[in-house]
């Protein structure tokens, strides 16, 4: 009867033990614990930052072009070069030093430039004032054509070596083809081989066809 009673009385205690632990678990927080939740509870989730790898960085400069180099760059434009002075010894067309004058004449010339490319011009020299050197008319055609291409004035001379010169450094043209011209300077030497220089390029050969004397 005894262990009875003992028995009865761990079960009540036991019972009761369990209500109060499910009174509590039911009862609300007090204000204390509402406020120390509150701040997590309100916080929204923060995303994850993602670190950016880490690039060089490169100047813009440093970085290559397509299409760009020596190959891709405009070609310099050629200029005629300015008169030059007249040196002692220079032989070279219309650069030498006059010594007398020339006569009055007409000369025919052939001279060559390209290959396959051939001119005629016609030089006509006509008294002057100046006691050493004749004023002259330069017309140029292509070879086997019958319209002057270049036209432009000129002064004429004979040199210490009896080499006839025609200058035209630097003279003024007119006609179809000026703008692509560079006026052309002549050496006739005694045996009508003739040099021809303009004020760009290096002397072209040709030979005198006709000389009519005025």
């Amino acid at each position: 009867m005894r262990s009875i009673v003992i028995t009865a009385a761990v079960v009540l205690g036991v019972i009761s033990l369990g209500c109060g632990a499910v009174a509590m678990w039911r009862q609300p927080p007090s204000p204390g614990q509402r406020l120390a939740l509150a701040p997590d509870l309100a916080a929204p989730a923060q995303p994850a930052r993602l670190q950016p790898a880490q690039q060089p960085i490169v100047p813009v400069a440093s970085i290559p072009l397509a299409g760009r180099g020596p190959a891709s760059q405009p070609a310099p434009i050629a200029t005629p070069r300015p008169p030059e002075p007249d040196v002692r010894g220079d032989r070279r067309p219309g650069r030498a030093s006059p010594a007398t004058p020339v006569e009055p004449a007409v000369y025919d010339v052939t001279w060559f430039g390209d290959p396959g490319q051939a001119w005629r011009t016609r030089i006509v020299i006509s008294t002057g004032t100046d006691p050493r050197r004749r004023p002259a008319e330069i017309a140029t055609r292509a070879l086997g054509d019958n319209r002057d291409q270049v036209l432009y004035r000129a002064t004429a001379f004979t040199a210490a070596d009896g080499v006839i010169h025609i200058d035209a450094r630097g003279a003024a043209i007119r006609g179809p083809l000026s703008d692509d011209w560079s006026p052309d300077s002549f050496a006739i030497h005694p045996d009508l081989s003739v040099e021809v220089m303009d004020d760009i390029h290096d002397p072209l050969q040709g030979h005198v066809n006709q000389v009519t004397k005025e």
